[in-house]
């Protein structure tokens, strides 16, 4: 979500962090307040390499990801009670 200070790299496992600990503490009350009471769930990921950000790879098309979807919906009517809606009706 955010870099956890101002330079950006406190949580980096490839480059050090160059702020003192005063400077992301400030940094990390001036984010913190308004903007995290607004947001739900909070997770923190490695940060990636360009090349893998980069990288060409297949995808799954709407077809498969439609009949996996549907196929979801069917067991979870089968688990719930049929009066109960998941979504608009079908």
């Amino acid at each position: 979500m955010h870099q956890g200070c101002p330079c950006g790299y406190y949580t980096d496992s490839r480059k050090a962090c160059k702020c003192s600990p005063g400077k992301i503490q400030n940094y990390m009350n001036k984010i913190s307040g308004p903007l995290l009471d607004r947001i739900d769930i909070h997770i923190e990921l490695p940060a990636l390499k360009y090349k893998e950000l980069s990288q060409r790879e297949e995808n799954e098309s709407s077809d498969i990801i439609k009949a996996r979807v549907e196929k979801a919906r069917v067991i979870q009517r089968q688990r719930l009670n049929p009066k109960v809606s998941l979504t608009m009706p079908r």
